[in-house]
């Protein structure tokens, strides 16, 4: 019978090995709050064993920091532990088998940490050595239950251990779920400490969703478009005239489109931001935005649709009327008696119709959404990296945007 102050030793000594864990796995991060505790045990970073064992390959298993996977270790041989503590004598013998058997096992993988110090990195890390204090003081402290090793073999369920381990699986699941989700705030914290890091980390996340994305099928027949007609590159834009972040890239299209316009398309698609003829929208965002687009789609008609744009953009308008409308297609130059019988028909509002119903097919939300080959973008801004990635997998030659 192993008496209870050995399980209160193990525990203690175990709990020891779990806080090092803890400590070590901070470090890993960087973290500075674990700064002043670290020092005095490895010394100066430039020649600190512990450095040296943190930047190897062997600081991480599958990706993950071998200091969190000690920890959970740790913590889920003293749940056991603790477990046990509460039991009847029959199910506490198999509860401290058990932990003799994972303390065992932290021993042989103790041995084999050492061992990669000694023989291939040549450095020690002093914190790592004094976490093994949890695995081997465990195992030493706990030897008496070898005689109920027996026991796990012959019947590991009789008497109620059933609720014993079930009750330690069930925990252990909820403290490993607690180490992933600490993991990954940590590696979060580090990636936006770092700006160069941060702006990588959301790069090469916009790639994958980008490369992963639906590819959705419009129909382009009546949207106004500049560049290559036959483009391998189509990028669709739904577009508020009122939307400053709208009228900011139309002013970068302007420079952008030119240099790459033999392999690149650019299609205009009115999305207005306004419940008079966007009624689905939760709140109006553009008071007027509608008879900017219904001007559109007017001077489309008349295939001047570009020099509208630009002069509707140009006024920079909060909110609009018919009558900047009516502006904005004078200074384009547009035949005006046309332009304001157009402004009025049924057909005019209907193809507008069709385009806000296009952008909601495609989940548009809000202003400007650009699709690259059908692909909608999660912002704007990563236009010119994703016309980029298009070019490399079809082969073209890098667009760059203007410097």
């Amino acid at each position: 019978m192993t008496k209870t102050w050995r399980i209160v030793v193990a525990i203690a000594l175990i709990l020891i090995g779990a806080t090092l864990a803890g400590v070590l796995w901070l470090e890993h991060h960087g973290e500075s709050a674990v700064t002043s505790v670290v020092q005095p045990l490895c010394g100066l970073e430039a020649t600190s064993g512990c450095e040296t064992v943190k930047k190897s390959a062997y600081s991480q298993v599958g990706g993950w920091p071998t200091a969190a996977l000690g920890f959970f270790y740790y913590g889920s041989l003293s749940l056991l532990l603790a477990l046990a503590l509460l039991a009847n004598d029959e199910q506490r013998q198999r509860g401290l088998a058990l932990a003799l058997l994972l303390c065992a096992t932290g021993v042989v993988v103790d041995l084999v940490l050492l061992g990669i110090q000694a023989f291939s990195l040549h450095a020690f890390c002093s914190l790592c050595l004094l976490s093994y204090l949890g695995s081997v003081g465990g195992f030493v402290a706990l030897l008496p239950a070898r005689r109920a090793l027996a026991t796990l073999t012959r019947a590991p369920f009789a008497n109620g251990a059933r609720l014993l381990l079930g009750g330690w699986v069930a925990g252990s699941l909820i403290l490993l779920a607690g180490v992933v989700s600490a993991e990954l705030a940590l590696r979060g914290r580090e990636i936006l400490s770092d700006p160069a890091r941060a702006e990588q980390h959301f790069v090469t996340r916009a790639v994958g969703r980008f490369q992963g994305a639906t590819v959705y099928q419009l129909d382009l027949t009546n949207a106004p478009t500049a560049g290559a007609a036959n483009a391998p590159i189509r990028v669709v834009v739904f577009s508020d005239f009122l939307c400053p972040w709208c009228q900011q890239l139309a002013a970068w299209f302007g420079q952008y489109l030119p240099p790459v316009q033999d392999h690149l398309s650019l299609s205009f698609k009115n999305f207005p931001l306004d419940q008079s003829c966007n009624p689905q929208l939760p709140h109006t965002a553009h008071a007027g935005s509608c008879f900017m687009a219904l001007g559109g789609v007017c001077a489309t008609e008349q295939g001047r649709f570009w020099p509208y744009h630009m002069s509707a953009f140009n006024a920079a308008l909060e909110k609009a009327t018919r009558p900047d409308a009516v502006n904005a297609a004078r200074q384009a130059g547009l035949d005006m008696p046309r332009f304001e019988s157009c402004l009025d028909s049924n057909v005019t509002a209907q193809r507008l119709a069709r385009d806000i119903e296009d952008g909601r097919a495609v989940g548009v939300t809000g202003t400007p959404t650009v699709l690259v080959n059908g692909k909608r973008l999660d912002r704007a801004g990563d236009l010119p990296l994703m016309v980029q990635v298009e070019s490399k997998r079809l082969g073209l030659d890098k667009a760059q945007p203007p410097r």
